[in-house]
């Protein structure tokens, strides 16, 4: 006999509490909201045992870098860089670390929430939001998520989205299981631990596939990423050709200094052997509509600081493909 595990599945319902409304969608993630603009929201999702902190500007934007402060009845916290941050959206700011447990905690005690921050052409803004009825919004959450007595925890970022960066199109969805999955990468760093860690890239590479580009590691002069191709809920990580003196040709699945140029479907990277770029590789490949192939790969392994920074000899060039 065959057992299939079951998925839950939620009424979709709303409800009223004070002045927060409270949903769940079918999938299981529930919200409690309120304001009309700016908006804040707890959601916790059916499967996590975290809530998440977030306030959403649209169509507005903070400064970038700016700090927030979040106070209760008067008493909060100043929210740094690695701390608050967009993810999904640039207009959508999620609230991280201890900080955001310690607002939590004060919030379903308190009366009102402000939030003091720098918003566009560093013009000072502030939202404020009563919190009567917060807490039974969350409490309706928790019986409708058969949670009752679950606590109530904050900080960590939210499930399955990416940091809101330059060169991601909202447009184009990115699984919340690569996401996840790249999160667990022993080999990378978190998101909101690295110098690069918005620098993400998110664009069309065909018709059905689109390219991701993670950062992974952040060094003093190197940057690395890994690079996913996605085709509607799947993924796969991409590996590309490397050579070394020491090793020869070989294989890897992080780019150094990497970028993606979508017109032409090109990927380039500019690894240094040392801060003044005498020495080291580079490559170039282009998508084929199926891979990545390598055009060309350079490659200098004496740092002996002669040569202009980046002027590696040419140590591969591919033949042209065929004609169909």
């Amino acid at each position: 006999m065959i057992l299939l595990a079951a998925t839950a599945v939620y009424a979709q319902e709303e409800r009223q509490f004070g002045d927060w409304t409270a949903y769940c969608a079918a999938d299981g993630l529930c919200r409690a909201v309120a304001g009309d603009g700016p908006v804040l929201m707890l959601e916790r999702h059916a499967d996590q045992t975290y809530w998440e902190l977030s306030l959403d500007l649209a169509p507005a934007t903070a400064g970038y870098d700016s700090p927030f402060d979040i106070s209760v009845d008067g008493s909060g916290q100043t929210f740094e860089h690695a701390e608050v941050g967009p993810y999904g959206s640039p207009t959508r700011y999620y609230f991280l670390s201890a900080k955001a447990q310690a607002i939590l905690d004060a919030m379903i005690l308190g009366q009102t929430v402000d939030f003091d921050y720098t918003g566009e052409e560093a013009i000072e803004a502030s939202a404020r939001f009563s919190l009567a009825g917060l807490s039974a919004a969350l409490l309706w959450i928790d019986e409708t998520q058969r949670r009752i007595g679950s606590e109530r925890v904050t900080g960590e970022p939210p499930y399955g989205l990416l940091p809101a960066g330059l060169e991601a199109d909202p447009n184009l969805a990115v699984p919340a299981d690569l996401v996840e999955t790249h999160r667990v990468d022993a080999e990378c760093g978190q998101f909101e631990e690295l110098a690069n860690g918005r620098d993400i890239v998110v664009a069309r590479l065909g018709e059905d596939s689109t390219i991701a580009m993670l950062p992974c590691y952040a060094g003093a002069y190197n940057f690395s990423a890994k690079v996913y191709v996605i085709e509607g809920q799947t993924f796969a990580l991409q590996h590309f050709a490397e050579y070394s003196d020491y090793t020869s040709w070989s294989s890897t699945d992080e780019l150094v200094n990497a970028w993606y140029d979508p017109d032409t479907g090109e990927i380039g990277t500019f690894n240094k052997g040392r801060g003044i770029a005498d020495c080291g590789s580079s490559g170039l490949w282009r998508w084929t509509g199926d891979y990545f192939r390598l055009e060309q790969y350079s490659y200098k392994g004496d740092c002996d600081g002669s040569g202009d920074p980046g002027d590696f000899p040419v140590v591969y060039t591919a033949k042209p493909l065929p004609e169909d």
